[in-house]
């Protein structure tokens, strides 16, 4: 009876042995003793010996070093290899500390790192691998954990996996964008393979492995794989990307604990041409994108064609990112039925970022964000597929005809939003020949500097939408069709300077919207345009002037300074190199405001010497002007912001990257602050972190 309880179907069991019963004791109920057999042959099957096949493999029992005095890479090679004989099973890391090289899945595979284990992986160049970097098809260095063509496969654990960017970076260096160098994401190699690749060049063996010797490996990939879970790890420091799911499906990435700050493309979780996939329950705080949509890029992206769709993401928070959850820039396969609710964003550079541009091509649509809150962020919401540029790309050429290589925007939903200190708050902004068509922005509540700019959309809506800048209009929209403002308002009007700005938007709906006491001038358009807006059924007895047409005055048109304009556009005065004028000032004010919300903060203020540009124009800057220049921004903290001076300290020089600031000056703010190009660049210094550039002398 044991034999066949044991190993017949348990439904049989039951059933034969209910017959009996029934003929022996046909009084009692029937369910009841079904209900008792159940319960006996569970209990037997519970007793039942475990089959003689070994399904957990402890990598002790292969030779690992848990006390980190020697390499365990052989003992993961060994453990796995005999769970990959035995058909499946367990590969289990009990705590201690673990040094290895890549470890290399199989199918039917659990890795399972305990509580207390801690695995450490040394950079290194490793072998190639067939792959995907920045949306190109290549060889890539394996993964330090993953593999490819696996199937029910898991990386799990409480356990702590640790490497360390900058060593990557010191095997793998690259160009940074200058003025007259747009840089590389990776090295020159790689630059001249895009460019072939592009002009549709035949590419060699040998161009191929050259370009792949600049690249960095994901810290976890698994690419053309399928039932894939990682769970419950913490993962500290990152080679490249850290987790990255490439054509992929029906993947779940969990409780994770990811501390990839600073890192230069230390993103946390990419999603890359895969689909069913569920992100949530992470902490990310990462050196670059935190939460990450892509599907390929250019050329390239459009011939693979496979899509990142069907795609979950819930109850997140991300810290420091240079955007809390992007969508792109590389989405030439497209991007369908993503829904991210539930986030919350800190100190990220961007928080939803949507962004592509001219050549990439793709569709993105049926996306919906809800359920977000974020703050001291740079830019909140940015939803444009104009003018992305990534390291090592040319400008934007420009509005051209419509073909493959144009990207789309359309039915995207964004709900229910509290945004605490921006630079800006909303950015939606189509191309002149595709516009973004079905943005619905609905339920946003929002302080920052700038308000909500626009242009090339259609079918665009507004409800329940309350924005309050420090300067410039809320509202500001160009160029666009079938435009909706419904209960749209600010509780903090500007003086001479209207709520909503409309250029070049015939047929306009603005309604249910309330102007707040101090209003002047609430709709405002060009002459001739106001008679093609619809307003009705707003409350305007707070205005002075509900409705005006006109120009709008220079103050009100210039853009509000904020954190990511003077990354790039920091009063560069070739004539008076020492003076600290009043862009100058706006942009030291983003820094004192900086300070005072985080009081252990300290400032690295560098005047920069050497030769300056701006535009067609160029000068040297004497070591001495860039000196005086430093000394004029620091006394302006000191005098006019209050900052105390010991927290600030002045360098002089031309900044050399040694360390892992080494990324683009755009993407500064996520390593150490914020970074202003011009005559004198500043630094925000966190708390025990070292200011790790070369070339400065200290000046007092």
């Amino acid at each position: 009876m044991l034999w066949l309880v044991g190993n017949a179907p348990r439904a049989l069991v039951v059933r034969m042995t209910e017959d009996k019963m029934m003929g022996k004791l046909g009084k009692l109920n029937r369910v009841a003793v079904s209900l008792l057999l159940w319960g006996w042959c569970g209990w037997i099957v519970a007793q039942t010996p475990p089959a003689a096949s070994k399904t957990v493999f402890n990598i002790l029992d292969y030779g690992a070093h848990r006390d980190g005095s020697a390499s365990s890479t052989e003992a993961f090679r060994r453990a796995i290899a005999a769970a990959g004989k035995a058909g499946g099973g367990t590969v289990y890391v009990p705590a201690g500390k673990y040094t290895t090289g890549p470890i290399q899945m199989v199918s039917n595979l659990t890795l399972d790192f305990d509580a207390g284990s801690i695995v450490r992986f040394p950079a290194t160049v490793l072998p190639l691998t067939p792959g995907r970097q920045q949306g190109i098809e290549t060889p890539t260095p394996i993964p330090l954990i993953g593999g490819h063509d696996l199937e029910n496969v898991a990386v799990i654990g409480r356990g702590v996996l640790t490497t360390n960017n900058l060593d990557w970076m010191k095997l793998h260096s690259r160009a940074l964008r200058s003025v007259a160098d747009a840089g590389s994401a990776n090295g020159a190699n790689w630059e001249r393979l895009l460019v072939d690749l592009e002009a549709q060049k035949p590419i060699s063996q040998e161009e191929y492995r050259a370009a792949a010797s600049e690249l960095r490996p994901s810290f976890v990939r698994f690419m053309n794989s399928k039932n894939i879970r990682i769970d419950g790890l913490r993962f500290i420091g990152s080679s490249m990307w850290t987790v990255h799911l490439l054509y992929s499906e029906n993947a779940v990435v969990e409780n994770l604990v990811i501390e990839a700050y600073p890192g230069v493309h230390a993103d946390g979780i990419v999603v890359d041409s895969s689909r069913f996939v569920k992100l949530e329950n992470n902490y990310i705080d990462a050196g670059d994108d935190g939460l990450v949509i892509k599907s390929g890029k250019d050329r390239d992206g459009l011939r693979v064609n496979r899509p990142t769709e069907n795609v979950t993401i819930t109850n997140c928070t991300v810290h420091h990112a240079q955007s809390a959850l992007a969508i792109g820039s590389e989405t030439s396969g497209g991007v369908r039925n993503v829904v991210a609710s539930n986030i919350t964003a800190i100190d990220t550079v961007n928080g939803i970022h949507m962004k592509s541009r001219r050549g990439r091509g793709g569709v993105v649509e049926n996306i919906r964000f809800d359920n977000w809150t974020m703050e001291n962020v740079g830019s909140a919401i940015t939803i444009s597929d104009a003018g992305y540029q990534m390291e090592g790309e040319a400008p934007d050429p420009g509005a051209g005809a419509v073909s493959q290589r144009t990207p789309i925007y359309r039915d995207i939903a964004v709900s229910h939003i509290t945004i605490n200190g921006a630079g800006g708050l909303i950015d939606v902004s189509g191309i002149e020949e595709m516009p973004l068509t079905g943005v619905r922005i609905s339920d946003v509540v929002g302080t920052g500097r700038r308000g909500l700019t626009g242009a090339y959309t259609d079918d665009l809506e507004l409800h329940n939408v309350q924005l309050n800048v420090e300067s410039g209009p809320a509202f500001r929209m160009t160029h666009s069709t079938n435009l909706e403002l419904d209960d749209v308002s600010t509780r903090a009007p500007i003086q001479g300077t209207p709520v909503i700005r409309l250029e070049e938007t015939p047929g306009a709906v603005v309604r249910n919207s309330r102007a707040f006491p101090g209003t002047g001038v609430f709709l405002s358009t060009p002459e001739g345009e106001l008679k093609d807006i619809v307003f009705q059924s707003n409350m305007m007895a707070n205005a002075t002037t509900p409705t005006a047409a006109g120009v709008l005055s220079s103050r009100s048109a210039t853009p509000a300074r904020t954190r990511e304009a003077c990354l790039v556009q920091f009063d560069i005065d070739l004539k008076r190199p020492t003076e600290v004028g009043d862009e100058a000032k706006t942009c030291l004010d983003i820094i004192a405001a900086d300070l005072k919300r985080s009081p252990s903060t300290t400032l690295a203020l560098i005047g920069s010497d050497g030769m300056r540009k701006l535009g067609a124009e160029s000068s040297i800057v004497s070591a001495e002007d860039a000196a005086q220049r430093a000394r004029n921004s620091r006394d302006y903290l000191v005098k006019e912001k209050g900052i105390d001076s010991a927290r600030i300290q002045l360098y002089v020089g031309e900044p050399k990257i040694a360390g892992p600031e080494d990324i683009d000056r755009e993407e500064a703010q996520m390593v150490a602050g914020t970074v202003f190009e011009g005559n004198v660049e500043t630094i925000l210094v966190s708390q025990g972190a070292e200011l790790k550039y070369q070339g400065l002398t200290a000046i007092k």
